[in-house]
């Protein structure tokens, strides 16, 4: 009998041995970050997210359609599959936590020690554009969640020359999501040609998973694009065969200039540092620049140590290199998108370094409960959804639309009518008519309102 106890208290001395309470961590510090973002106060729209919702996520005929550098293609499948069920902003929002979600999982599988988790959960909190973008329906990070899996696969590959098919695959997903991908997109492609073993095999791979699919795509995007910039009048199916058939070369030549020379593309003819890091200090200035720096002197030092990084430390030089040479005004919310290979790559290197820092216990225990508790002072002290409704990006927000198209649908009773109203204030009123007066979207119906 007391061998059965003993073997007994044994089985579950090992069950809860096994157990990873930072499983338990993570998981609480999801939930209480989604009730600081979404349960605080009303949720406004964002400009933004209505021209995503009424223009991208709601009908088949305008998902592909690119005359926006907004548009995060991909993504906005899956809030067109959202559309089947429910119109309202918030079920949109969701697919943003979702994939924010996505990706703090993934990380946290990425790192070895608790500390390393720890830095990483508590690092997020200290940015302005990471609750921002996990609170509103964008793409940033459905395309940091591809990276993500992206980096998983390329350490197989480096390892065995494995998976390049379905690397090639995910990075077509996300060059054809949204064009500012190119800066992680570039670099990796060079780097896998390089460390690639088989080149003719490299290139048939990456024609048929990359570039011929990418051609393809962006081919019927440039279609509907000139089509929509130039105001075709209906949507129905044969007049549009017949407008393509009498403009075809103006559409081909009008949709790629959009595309792929949109003023939010256009590179300057001066390189300017000073205009540059202006523009940091416009957004976030301190978080990204802090992460930036620390990546690079990092990849410096690590440059003369470690082989096994060359991969990750060579990608982040030729990375920012490219964002450099280029010289895209690449705006520091852009940044968000990256913002998680990042981290990757900072974690790699932090544990790198652990054995070093963390040679005794007790220093050990100080950080990781000065992290823990840095991490409830944030939550505690900190209301993300007023910084978001309050910051940088608070004119985006339609407060005062709401207001005035909501009175208006209740006294026009239901009933779609331009009350001289601008714009954003058109977009608002259509929403509401369909989420207030439990309407079906219909592009017609919205395009003929819109336009009036």
């Amino acid at each position: 009998m007391k061998n059965f106890l003993n073997l007994k208290h044994n089985n579950y001395y090992s069950y809860y041995k096994k157990i990873d309470y930072s499983h338990i961590f993570l998981v609480i510090f999801l939930i209480i970050f989604f009730l600081k973002l979404y349960l605080n106060n009303e949720i406004i729209l964002l400009g933004d997210e209505l021209n995503s919702i009424l223009v991208y996520s709601s009908n088949i005929k305008t998902l592909l359609l690119k005359n926006f550098p907004g548009n995060t293609t991909i993504f906005h499948f899956f809030g067109y599959l959202t559309s089947f069920f429910s119109y309202d902003i918030f079920y949109y929002k969701l697919l943003s936590y979702f994939f924010f979600c996505l990706n703090i999982i993934i990380i946290h599988k990425f790192c070895n020690f608790f500390i390393s988790k720890l830095l990483f959960l508590s690092s997020l909190l200290f940015s302005f554009y990471i609750p921002y973008y996990a609170f509103i329906y964008s793409g940033y990070f459905f395309s940091s969640f591809i990276f993500i899996l992206v980096f998983f696969f390329v350490e197989k590959y480096i390892e065995a020359q494995k998976k390049l098919s379905l690397i090639f695959f995910l990075l077509f997903l996300n060059f054809y999501n949204h064009l500012v991908n190119l800066y992680i997109i570039f670099p990796l492609i060079f780097l896998l040609y390089f460390f690639s073993k088989k080149k003719i095999i490299f290139f048939i791979k990456l024609f048929t998973y990359f570039i011929a699919p990418t051609l393809l795509f962006y081919f019927i995007s440039i279609m509907l694009t000139g089509i929509a910039i130039m105001k075709i009048k209906y949507v129905d199916f044969f007049y549009v065969l017949n407008f393509i058939n009498d403009n075809f070369f103006e559409i081909i030549n009008t949709g790629f200039n959009w595309i792929f020379f949109n003023e939010a593309y256009n590179l300057p003819l001066n390189f300017k540092i000073y205009d540059y890091l202006n523009l940091l200090n416009y957004e976030d200035t301190h978080y990204f620049i802090s992460i930036i720096l620390l990546l690079l002197f990092s990849s410096f030092f690590l440059i003369i140590k470690q082989k096994k990084y060359y991969f990750f430390i060579f990608f982040i030089l030729f990375h920012f290199f490219l964002i450099l040479i280029l010289n895209k005004k690449i705006y520091v919310r852009s940044y968000t998108g990256f913002i998680f290979v990042y981290y990757i790559i900072l974690i790699k290197y932090f544990e790198y370094f652990y054995l070093y820092l963390f040679k005794k216990k007790n220093i050990k225990i100080l950080i990781t409960v000065s992290l823990m508790l840095l991490i409830f002072y944030k939550f505690t002290f900190t209301d993300y959804q007023r910084n978001i409704y309050t910051g940088v990006t608070s004119a985006d927000f339609t407060f005062t639309q709401t207001k005035i198209v909501k009175n208006d649908l209740s006294i026009f009773d239901c009933k779609l009518k331009n009350n001289s109203y601008s714009e954003m204030e058109k977009k608002s009123y259509y929403y509401f008519y369909l989420n207030l007066c439990d309407k079906k979207f219909s592009l017609g119906e919205f395009l003929s309102f819109y336009r009036e």
